[in-house]
């Protein structure tokens, strides 16, 4: 599901995320009805607290060497996929010189 497609049923109901859930082949009853469950929402809120802590600005946004600062790398956007890979193996930014 593309953005605007996504952006037309925001606002519009659990049954509507419902449905598209089902359309796209997933059990969209269950998966609404877990957005409910007090453990799912810790684990969004910790899942959330961990993105504010590395400074995710948007999605996606890819995190290479959680937990190794200073050598954790935050890339942000899909154009960025390429260093996202290049830090997989190895590469890192050579720091500014100034």
């Amino acid at each position: 599901m593309g953005f605007s497609t996504a952006r037309c049923f925001a606002g519009t109901g659990l049954s509507t995320a419902t449905t598209v859930c089902d359309a796209a082949g997933f059990d969209g009853r269950a998966l609404v009805a877990a957005t409910q469950d007090d453990a799912v929402k810790h684990e969004l809120r910790a899942a959330t607290e961990e993105a504010e802590r590395v400074g995710v600005c948007g999605a996606p946004c890819f995190v290479v060497g959680v937990g190794r600062i200073p050598t954790e790398l935050l890339f942000w956007g899909q154009d960025r996929l390429v260093f996202v890979e290049k830090a997989l193996e190895g590469w890192h930014p050579r720091a500014e010189s100034g």
